[in-house]
């Protein structure tokens, strides 16, 4: 048998009498080890509902239990397994159902298993527990894209009573003084409080300490404490890491021969080794400028100007103990360098406050608006749920939930948030260890992809030391690491180890988040090409005087995988990845050019198809009678093209406002009249009846769909659709008000597929939609860092090429 190298880190995780901390590198198995695992416990557990698995996407909570389902059904129906590991899995599962034959609807239904995502959970507690969670019993979980139209018609309410305040109110003040220093860019300064009032779990504190200390002196004050406190915890870390080296033991002695040598750092180095107040701070510092280097390595070579050293200190013992610094004090040390001092100036203290003054206000009328409707955004519901949970007392479900769950398994827990995680030492609260309970934690913090939703990576590392268990210190895991990869080819593999290990991440700075890279191997199957090609970069020059590097590097793309499809690999599926979509328009071309069908995840947005953009001018022209852009606009679109000549002819007419210009336009040109007939009909109707039945009778009137579908084909005419779906799923009965809601939707909302792509082996899409999806062969666009028609010559797009697998 074929086995793979980390076979029995393998093994080890599948010991359900222990809890683990698995490191998983991408093509590792990890879905297979945490459904292995689940079936397994099924075997010894009293009900399947005490084991609970925890996902952080629905499609991963979904492919789950797809598999813990499917190998059930397998084993119920008594059909052969397909490989070696599917046999073992497959006994582990006629001892489940044969242990459960009383709860064996449970076990063959998807819905019988506790294998659910992390909001999911949460909201099952919620309305299982409203008192404690201390919100209403019908309270729902808002989707993304509404949350973000409560949030910003909170905001806009905000505004509109802090300019209605008195010049000399602070939250006035403060919105003055916050819209000034952005240079009175107001969607500048509503973003920012947006941002913060979706992180309001972690700004929250800050709310507080105003409040508590509302002089700013005393504000300032509390803000040092607290870094302080910051500070001592990393001082803590690298002092007990460092005080267990050989040269950390010895410091006393090897500051001396420093000293007796006459090193010139001996008169920077603290004689005894510092303790771990903020004060300390520079002594430490000096500490790690002497022994590592800017990328947190031990220095290997030494001397007066490097380091501080006398001359031949490398050759002597203490300078191979230097040179021998183990890697994590290292790091430690290293990471040091960058924290302020205790007298160095933290922020503005004016400006955080006027910060934090605004952001409070929008935060009480965000939530105040959430409970008039009577819903939850994500933050709201990881709140409600550690309420639930609560440390101060035990409540009933807390009771419920130590009787019940006695094995958690977590995967992707890299994309954990700090309130996940207290929420998971919170379901842990009454464990300890021997008591047969278990908890199972799976990610790889290579692919912490999700910092923007406040995902800490450094939570992660933390773990491995165990799980804080209130009033117990810590409850034990096994750290394991995976090595072996079977998703893709050596040379990919080979490739990746390298180009990571000495670039993106050769240098972590564990205080910005970062980690070190962990090699894989590529495990070795049958179908494996040995002769597959490397992988390869390809560079598109500034100065190629056929087209730009961009159209050039579509047309590259396009040639290429067209290869592939037909002489190279028929049958291949490929994956093309996108760092951002600044330049998905060419990719997109040059791929539909030469006949290719492609799948786009969340490519283009609606609101930029020009089909959609005449049908939002019907709309605001109907909402806004002043807005001369909107009016304007209709007089070149698909239902009333006219030419440059008679469009200025009638810019010329001389009433002012557009509205009136088309009216007497229409007297005289009968394409304007067809046009302004329709829109009369429309404004009659607007704010009696609903806006998407205005906008869509309109359009009708208009033969839009016809002159659509004949300019702009199949695509434009499912994008219109789509926009007239959204109109009137955010309809609220004021024109205006729906138009804004629109705004706002439009902004993270993209156009549907093509029909034709549902069978494309050609997927498009970025880097961050791609986690855990399979192709043959995959295609990275682009690696240069400047913007389009930016530097001065060399190279602008640097496209990856690479085999995934065959």
């Amino acid at each position: 048998m074929n086995l793979p190298p980390d076979n029995e880190a393998r093994e080890l995780a599948l010991d359900i009498t222990r809890s683990h901390h698995v490191e998983a590198p991408a093509g590792s198995g990890k879905t297979m080890l945490l459904v292995a695992r689940f079936i397994k416990l099924l075997s010894c557990v009293r009900h399947p509902h005490e084991i609970l698995a925890l996902t952080f996407t629905n499609k991963a909570a979904g492919e789950m239990k797809a598999r813990i389902v499917g190998l059930l059904q397998k084993a119920y129906s008594g059909l052969e397994p397909v490989s070696g590991l599917e046999a073992a899995l497959l006994e582990s599962a006629k001892e489940a159902l044969k242990h459960h034959e009383a709860h064996r609807f449970l076990l063959l239904s998807p819905e019988g298993l506790q294998v659910m995502t992390f909001h999911g959970f949460c909201y099952t507690l919620v309305k299982r527990a409203p008192l404690e969670a201390e919100v209403p019993p019908e309270s729902v979980v808002l989707e993304e894209e509404e949350q973000g139209l409560v949030l910003d018609e909170s905001i806009r309410e905000m505004i509109r009573d802090v300019v209605s305040m008195p010049e000399g109110a602070p939250e006035r003040r403060a919105f003055e003084s916050r819209l000034l220093r952005l240079n009175n860019r107001l969607p500048a300064l509503v973003d920012e409080i947006k941002d913060l009032v979706r992180k309001r779990d972690l700004f929250s504190d800050l709310v507080k300490a105003l409040r508590v200390y509302p002089n700013l002196s005393d504000f300032e004050a509390a803000l040092t404490r607290r870094m302080g406190g910051v500070i001592r915890g990393f001082l803590g870390e690298a002092s007990d890491a460092f005080m267990a080296t050989s040269l950390g033991q010895d410091w006393n002695a090897f500051w001396r021969h420093l000293k007796e040598n006459g090193a010139p750092n001996a008169d920077l180095l603290p004689e005894d080794l510092p303790k771990t107040a903020w004060t300390e701070l520079s002594a430490w510092k000096e500490i790690a400028e002497a022994l590592t280097t800017k990328d947190g390595k031990p220095r290997q070579r030494t001397g007066p100007a490097m380091g501080g050293f006398y001359k031949g200190f490398a050759k002597g013992p203490w300078g191979r103990q230097a040179k021998s610094l183990p890697e994590e004090p290292s790091r430690l040390l290293c990471d040091l360098k960058d924290l302020p001092g205790p007298d160095d100036s933290l922020t503005d203290i004016d400006a955080l406050a006027d910060l934090i003054i605004l952001v409070a206000r929008a935060i009480t009328a965000y939530e105040r608006r959430c409970r008039r409707q009577h819903v939850l955004d994500f933050v709201g519901l990881e709140q409600a749920a550690l309420k639930t949970v609560g440390e101060d007392a035990v409540s009933d479900i807390q009771l419920f939930l130590d009787h019940r769950i006695q094995h958690i398994l977590v995967d992707e827990f890299q994309d954990t948030s700090r309130s996940q995680w207290t929420f998971i030492q919170r379901l842990c609260a009454g464990w300890a260890h021997g008591d047969g309970r278990t908890i199972f934690l799976v990610g790889d913090p290579k692919q912490s992809v999700y910092a923007f939703r406040k995902a800490e990576v450094r939570l992660f590392l933390e773990a491995k030391k165990g799980i804080p268990v209130s009033g117990q210190g810590l409850l034990p895991v096994t750290n394991i690491r995976l090595e072996a990869n079977f998703r893709s080819q050596a040379p990919l593999v080979t490739w990746t180890n390298q180009f990571f290990s000495r670039t993106a991440m050769a240098n972590p700075k564990a205080a910005f988040d970062e980690v070190p890279f962990q090699p894989s191997t590529a495990h070795h199957r049958l179908q494996d090409n040995p002769q597959a090609p490397p992988v390869s970069l390809n560079i598109f020059f500034k100065d190629d005087p056929v087209s730009s590097p961009a159209e050039a590097e579509a047309q590259w793309l396009a040639q290429t995988v067209n290869y592939i499809l037909i002489e190279g690999s028929p049958g291949a599926s490929i994956g093309i990845l996108l760092f951002t979509r600044n330049r998905l328009p060419f990719y997109l071309k040059a791929l539909r050019k030469i006949g290719l069908a492609v799948r786009v995840k969340e490519g283009l947005k609606v609101a930029e198809q020009p089909e959609v953009v005449h049908l939002y001018q019907i709309t605001t022209a109907l909402c806004r009678p002043h807005d001369d852009l909107a009016w304007a606009s209709l007089v070149r679109s698909p239902w009333a093209w006219v030419d440059a000549h008679l469009l200025l002819k009638i810019a010329r007419m001389p009433p002012v406002a557009w509205s009136r210009k088309l009216k007497l336009a229409a007297e005289q040109y009968p394409e304007i009249e067809r046009i302004q007939a329709a829109l009369d009909l429309g404004r009659r109707r607007v704010g009696r009846d609903p806006l998407v039945e205005v906008v869509r009778d309109v359009w009708m009137a208009l033969d839009g769909p016809a002159r659509v579908a004949a300019r702009f084909g199949g695509e434009g005419v499912a994008n219109c659709r789509l926009f007239l779906e959204v109109l009137e799923s955010i309809e609220t009965g004021i024109p205006e008000e729906t138009l804004l809601r629109l705004d706002s939707t439009l902004e993270t909302l993209y156009a549907p597929e093509s029909p034709d792509a549902a069978s494309a082996p050609v997927d498009l899409m970025t880097v961050h939609g791609a986690k855990g999806l399979n192709w043959n062969w995959g295609q990275i666009f682009p690696l240069d860092k400047s913007g389009l028609g930016r530097g001065q010559g060399g190279s602008l797009a640097t496209p990856l090429s690479f085999p995934v697998s065959k």
